[in-house]
């Protein structure tokens, strides 16, 4: 029993780099050319203790823009949150030109900043004299978005990113953050 443990064990160690260096060699190129965009869902947080308490909600973003070398991608980033606390509906969102940095051409991480336009809105409904309006209080101010993440290449020009985001926003001399977990699915 003990030599065919060592036999096993010793094939293994055999084995395991020759599989490596296949796998290296299988290994595809990211192709980031031309066009790109990205889109996905997933879930987030809002830290802004008047608006949400801190809780959970759900999390959606859209990115497009045009590839400037196999490592620089710039564009424009919409991410956003969303929450129903209370029979209303809270939400905040940025809208910024983002640069997307992979500190390796052939490696699928990357990180990604962006400054421009943060939103805050609060809707719900009111009843006055048997009839129901919905109210909308949206504010704006300025946002930025800083995040990373790790594309999986799944096709030749697809890929399935999961990232993580983080939007700051200074509205009305307040700031807050909302932290974003999304699955994208992304096109080069």
């Amino acid at each position: 029993m003990r030599a065919c443990t060592v036999a096993l064990l010793t094939l293994a160690l055999v084995a395991l780099p020759a599989a490596e260096a296949q796998a290296q060699t299988q290994q595809r190129v990211p192709k980031r050319e031309g066009f790109w965009i990205a889109f996905g869902a997933g879930v987030g947080s809002n830290s802004d203790q008047a608006a949400a308490g801190a809780r959970g909600g759900v999390a959606v973003d859209l990115r497009l823009g045009g590839s400037v070398t196999q490592q620089v991608l710039l564009g424009a980033d919409l991410s956003g949150w969303a929450r129903d606390q209370g029979g209303s509906t809270v939400s905040r969102a940025n809208a910024v030109a983002a640069i997307t940095y992979y500190p390796s051409a052939t490696s699928g991480f990357y990180i990604k900043g962006g400054l421009g336009a943060a939103s805050a809105s609060v809707s719900g409904s009111v009843t006055t004299g048997g009839a129901t309006t919905t109210v909308t209080t949206t504010s704006t101010g300025f946002g930025t978005t800083v995040g990373g993440g790790y594309e999986i290449q799944v096709g030749s020009n697809f890929f399935i990113a999961p990232s993580a985001d983080i939007l700051f926003q200074t509205i009305n001399n307040h700031t807050s953050s909302v932290f974003l977990l999304t699955v994208d699915l992304m096109w080069h």
